[in-house]
């Protein structure tokens, strides 16, 4: 005769529930909210320096995305140096609760 098979599961031991994250809406807008726009930003800005300087300048697609792709690297390195660790509005405080 068939027999059943049991699984027996041990039971998971509860968990303390963190908090959530309560920013107030001047964090929020500085952190959150200006962080998401500033890539739109530079999003806008580095497709129009490459076809600008194709439509003005006539110049080669390659040197334009050189261009752009140097702005890119200098967005990214004020990005790191407003939002990034011990930064203005970095969330360094925020991981350390």
């Amino acid at each position: 005769m068939a027999q059943k098979r049991r699984v027996e599961v041990e039971a998971k031991a509860p968990q303390a529930e963190e908090e959530p994250e309560e920013l107030g809406w001047k964090d929020w807008l500085l952190k959150k909210y200006a962080r998401a726009w500033y890539w739109v930003g530079c999003l806008f800005l580095d497709v129009m320096i490459f076809l600008e300087m194709q439509r003005l300048l006539s110049t080669n697609a390659l040197v334009a995305g050189m261009a752009a792709v140097a702005v890119a690297v200098l967005q990214l390195a004020i990005y790191f140096r407003i939002w990034g660790r011990g930064g203005p509005l970095a969330d360094d405080d925020m991981d350390e609760q």
